[in-house]
C-alpha cells in the first residue's frame, strides 16, 4: 500500500482531468469494453481475433467497428512496447517510480517472458483490467448516490468536514481519506454490487481431493483431485445469509464494526494467491475520485443534496425507451459548450445529467 500512496500525485493528476476528458470522448466508443464484451464469443471462435488482427484497419472497421477498435488498441500497445524495447521511450527516467515494462525488461526473467508479443498482450490487459473495472464501480456508485439523497447527504457531510475548503480537493493525503468511515463504506458497497469479474474463476488442486462439508446438513462431499472448481462473486455478494437485502445499496452494512466480519466475503478482487495485483491501486483511485467528485458536486431534483460551494449538480435523467446512460452538460456560461455523452448501459439505469451553477 505504501508504494501506491507514493503514486498519489499521479492518480490525482488523472482525477483532475476526469470531467475535462468526458467532453473529449463525445460520440466515441470504448475499445477496451468492445474487446472485453466479445470475450465469451471469442472463447469459442478464437480464430476471429486472428483474422481481425491480420486485416487492414479500414477493412476491419467495415466488418465490425467495435472489434476493430479493440484491435487498434492492441496495435497501439504493440507500438508503445516496441519504443520501450528500442530505447525510444525514456521519459520514465525523470520519474520517481519505474514503469512496469522497464522493470520487466531489466529483470532476470527468461527472454520468452520479455518478447514483444508477450509484453504487448500484457500492456493491453493491464489497460483493460485497470480501467473498465474502476470505471464500472464509479459509474454504479454514482447511480446509487443520485438515487438515494439520504446516502449522498451523509457522504457529502463527511467529505465537507474532512475537506472544509473545496480548493483543498486533491491535496488531502490518501491515508486521511482512507480513514473516513462512510466514504469507505460507500466504496465497499459499490465494489460488492459491481462484482469485479462476474464469471466463474476455476481453481484446480492437481494432487489432493477437496473435502466439503455442508454446514446445514453435515453431509460430506469429496471432489476428486484435478477437478476444476469455480464460484462467482455474484453468488457470494447476493447470499442473503451474508448480505441481507443484497440487492439494496446500503453502506450502513459496513459500519459499526460489521465491516470487518463481512470483509472476508467481499471477493470483487478475488482472494488468495490469485488475488488481483491492482487491488490497492484500485482502492486509491476510488478514494481520490469519489472524494473529489462528491466534495465538489451535488445532486439536483426536488430532493437534491447540494452544498453552497458546489460547482454544480448531477441528476438522474429518465430515458427508458433508449436505455442509455447519458451525461449532459448544460451551462449558461460561455464555456464549456453544451454536449451530450452517451454510453449504452443496463436497462435499470436511467442515466444522469450534469449541470453547471
Amino acid at each position: 500500500m505504501a508504494s501506491v500512496r507514493r503514486l498519489q500525485p499521479v492518480i490525482q493528476e488523472r482525477v483532475d482531468v476526469l470531467l475535462k476528458r468526458v467532453k473529449g470522448y463525445k460520440d466515441t466508443g470504448d475499445a477496451s469494453l468492445s474487446g472485453a464484451t466479445s470475450g465469451a464469443f471469442l472463447k469459442h471462435a478464437p480464430w476471429i481475433n486472428d483474422v481481425m488482427q491480420a486485416l487492414p484497419e479500414s477493412v476491419a472497421r467495415l466488418l465490425h467497428p467495435a472489434m476493430a477498435s479493440f484491435v487498434a488498441q492492441k496495435r497501439n500497445s504493440l507500438a508503445q512496447v516496441l519504443k520501450i524495447i528500442q530505447g525510444e521511450n525514456e521519459k520514465w527516467r525523470d520519474r520517481e517510480y519505474p514503469t512496469i515494462f522497464h522493470s520487466v525488461l531489466n529483470s532476470k526473467l527468461p527472454d520468452a517472458e520479455k518478447s514483444m508479443a508477450r509484453l504487448s498482450n500484457d500492456a493491453q490487459m493491464l489497460v483493460m483490467a485497470g480501467t473498465l473495472t474502476t470505471v464500472s464501480t464509479l459509474e454504479l456508485i454514482t447511480f446509487w448516490l443520485l438515487s438515494d439523497p439520504a446516502t449522498l447527504r451523509k457522504l457529502k457531510d463527511e467529505l465537507s468536514a474532512a475537506i472544509p475548503n473545496p480548493s483543498d480537493v486533491g491535496s488531502i493525503p490518501l491515508p486521511t481519506l482512507e480513514a473516513l468511515p462512510y466514504l469507505t463504506a460507500v466504496i465497499k458497497e459499490g465494489l460488492r454490487l459491481s462484482y469485479g469479474v462476474s464469471c466463474r474463476l476455476a481453481r484446480i488442486d492437481p494432487d489432493h481431493a477437496i473435502v466439503f462439508t455442508d454446514k446445514d446438513t453435515g453431509k460430506e462431499w469429496v471432489i476428486p483431485a484435478g477437478t476444476p472448481v469455480g464460484s462467482t462473486s455474484v453468488l457470494i455478494h447476493h447470499n442473503e445469509d451474508i448480505f441481507p437485502e443484497s440487492q439494496k445499496f446500503s453502506p450502513e452494512r459496513w459500519l459499526d464494526g460489521k465491516g470487518r466480519e463481512l470483509e472476508r466475503y467481499l471477493v470483487s478482487f478475488c482472494v488468495g494467491s490469485r488475488k488481483c495485483l491492482g487491488v490497492n491501486l484500485a482502492y486509491a483511485e476510488l478514494y481520490l475520485g469519489l472524494s473529489a467528485i462528491w466534495r465538489l458536486w451535488g445532486s439536483g431534483g426536488v430532493e437534491g443534496v447540494r452544498a453552497s460551494d458546489d460547482l454544480g449538480v448531477m441528476s438522474l435523467w429518465d430515458e427508458s425507451p433508449a436505455n442509455h446512460f447519458v451525461l449532459r452538460w448544460n451551462s449558461s456560461r460561455p464555456t464549456p459548450s453544451a454536449f451530450v455523452f452517451v454510453l449504452t448501459s443496463c436497462n435499470r439505469w436511467k442515466g444522469f445529467t450534469v449541470s453547471c451553477c
